[in-house]
């Protein structure tokens, strides 16, 4: 590890670790951030094939479009915490609208969706907005979110995978840049 690299790893430490100490030794915010030792290209590819498994589990008879991917890096910590933005995670999304007979299922689909995970082992936490999967033997975690139909749109899936926070060179590195703009 070069010693600029191990600067940075000492500082995002330093940063998290301050960020996270509250009077009377309660957590504040995050708990202490989780940088795996790899690279944001050796992250990409499994995180990009994850949300196209997880896209594939919806059945081709509900959905009426894939409308929208995105694959990019996002910081794993806020800037109070990482002003450099050098902790990032690659996350990769996919936007799927139902066929308008469909539409009334989506949290019929959404819900098998997860299940599809589950059944191999992943653990469901669901909120009022989405569903976050994780599972022990991966570093990615998986986020489905199903919304209803409304007058002007139609009723979509939405699922996001993002992978394990690694050390980068900040979000206007060439790492970074180079990875985004080979999409």
């Amino acid at each position: 590890m070069s010693s600029t690299r191990a600067v940075v790893v000492a500082l995002v430490i330093v940063a998290t670790l301050a960020g996270c100490a509250a009077p009377g030794g309660a957590q504040a915010g995050s708990a202490e951030l989780d940088v795996v030792d790899s690279t944001l290209v050796e992250t990409k590819s499994s995180v990009q094939l994850l949300r196209n498994e997880a896209a594939s589990r919806i059945p081709d008879i509900v959905v009426n479009e894939l409308v929208d991917t995105t694959d990019a890096s996002s910081a794993c910590q806020p800037a109070s915490v990482d002003p450099g933005e050098l902790a990032r995670a690659w996350r990769s999304t996919a936007t799927l609208t139902m066929t308008n007979s469909q539409a009334a299922r989506v949290d019929v689909v959404t819900a098998e969706l997860v299940a599809s995970f589950t059944d191999q082992g992943w653990v469901a936490e669901p909120d009022d907005a989405a569903t976050r999967l994780t599972r022990e033997e991966s570093l990615a975690t998986v986020v489905v979110a199903g919304t209803a139909k409304t007058t002007v749109d139609h009723a979509t899936i939405a699922i996001t995978v993002t992978g394990p926070c690694v050390l980068t060179e900040g979000p206007e590195s060439d790492e970074v840049l180079n990875l985004e703009r080979s999409l």
